[in-house]
């Protein structure tokens, strides 16, 4: 599965030292995306993400220069923020926005929270109770579809639904994660 790696360095390095460096540890499909000296993303497959901690190593080791990692579905200003989480509260460190929306409820901030919830505002009622169904009877459509009272192939036309307009591919466990940590927390202020 297809993830983002959000990066931000401790400090600038140049961009032809950046560049090398990414050439050396990954392949032509490990695409990053430089947005400054200290900061940006890799679009990688989930098997790849061991390549980003090499990268982390080889830059702490040949610079003394540090690397916090937040791993996310998407490049928007939810992962941005929960890049910054990351930097704030487990710097140097790779971490799943999950973790960030954690790290962000235990100090008693909402940023992180409010991004998404603005994000799934807009989803209806049946979306919600779709996806809440599917985690919570273990990933398994058909037990999902049973619980809700419908048909496998309406269950899995909302499930294709809530992907898509989220792009947020439950299906995934650390998607999943992040969709329950919101949802447990949304229900909670409620």
């Amino acid at each position: 599965m297809r993830k983002i790696a959000g990066y931000q360095l401790s400090e600038g390095i140049s961009e032809k030292y950046f560049s090398e460096s990414c050439a050396m540890i990954f392949n032509s499909d490990n695409a990053v995306t430089v947005l400054s000296r200290g900061h940006g993303y890799f679009e990688l497959e989930e098997e790849d993400l061991g390549l980003v901690e090499v990268l982390m190593s080889h830059l702490n080791q040949t610079l003394g220069i540090g690397m916090t990692v937040l791993i996310s579905h998407r490049w928007d200003e939810v992962a941005l923020e929960g890049l910054n989480v990351a930097v704030r509260h487990n710097k140097g460190s790779m971490i799943y926005l999950a973790d960030a929306l954690l790290y962000e409820r235990i100090e008693g901030e909402n940023v992180l929270f409010s991004l998404l919830d603005k994000q799934f505002e807009s989803l209806s009622r049946e979306l919600i109770q779709t996806a809440e169904a599917f985690i919570t009877s273990g990933c398994k459509a058909t037990v999902a579809a049973t619980r809700l009272y419908i048909h496998r192939n309406t269950f899995a036309y909302r499930l294709n639904q809530f992907i898509e307009k989220t792009q947020l591919d439950i299906r995934d466990f650390h998607h999943a994660r992040l969709f329950q940590l919101w949802w447990l927390i949304k229900s909670r202020n409620n």
